[in-house]
């Protein structure tokens, strides 16, 4: 059964519209959260796509256009490159994507009154390998794929060109309350306030170290190994 896209016709027209009369070009990713919205990395289209569950797709996050740019603030107006691996928290407030041939970690904020898009970790170019057990935007990745979230929160992602398993932990979250899905400004038809988008700043090997897009947010994410969090993945020292 086809639930999206028409067959031998990529494209990317179809939003508003029932999903099965859609286009999309390359879709790799999908997932669905517990109210039964699916959420579909439409690669090919540099978009994150949804559908409700009467089968209506939008475009959630992305213009279309491939690129190399923070794209911080508002969802849909975000560049990405071929983005692959997705994956909802079960209530759907939070998407979390691998943004592949950027080499980033990016979320989604779907329940906002205007979606908006962050950067949670990665440098915007292959790294081969480093940022263990440190700030998450400090870490680099090359070609990050599968990306899923466990029952406590845990990030993990498909580290494919580095041949690892990476997982981003974060305790309670700090992001300002027009960042928290559930904190709607009183006025549902305003969009977030500038505070809420945060200033765009420089990916790549130029940038400096430090975090100038998301200060309250990325700090609290870390980054390290997945079999430093299974126990018996640790070899004994007896």
């Amino acid at each position: 059964t086809t639930i999206a896209g028409t067959p031998q016709s990529p494209g990317s027209s179809g939003d508003g519209g029932q999903a099965t009369s859609a286009q999309l070009n390359g879709p790799t990713g999908i997932h669905m959260d517990s109210n039964g919205v699916l959420y579909i990395s439409d690669s090919k289209n540099n978009k994150i796509r949804m559908v409700s569950p009467d089968g209506i797709i939008t475009t959630l996050a992305g213009t279309g256009e491939q690129g190399l740019y923070s794209g911080e603030g508002i969802a849909r107006n975000a560049l990405m490159n071929t983005p692959q691996g997705i994956w909802a928290s079960r209530d759907g407030s939070v998407v979390y994507f691998a943004d592949t041939m950027n080499h980033m970690i990016r979320e989604i904020y779907p329940l906002l009154p205007v979606p908006a898009i962050e950067l949670i970790s990665g440098l915007g170019y292959a790294s081969y390998f480093g940022g263990d057990s440190t700030e998450a935007y400090r870490s680099g990745y090359n070609l990050p794929m599968g990306i899923i979230l466990d029952e406590n929160g845990m990030v993990m992602i498909g580290d494919s060109g580095n041949n690892r398993m990476r997982a981003l932990s974060h305790g309670v979250r700090t992001a300002g309350p027009s960042l928290i899905p559930t904190a709607k400004p009183s006025n549902p038809t305003t969009a977030p306030s500038s505070t809420a988008v945060p200033t765009k700043a420089p990916i790549g090997p130029s940038a400096a170290p430090t975090n100038t897009l998301v200060p309250s947010l990325l700090p609290s994410f870390q980054s390290t190994l997945t079999p430093s969090l299974i126990p018996s993945a640790v070899p004994s020292t007896t």
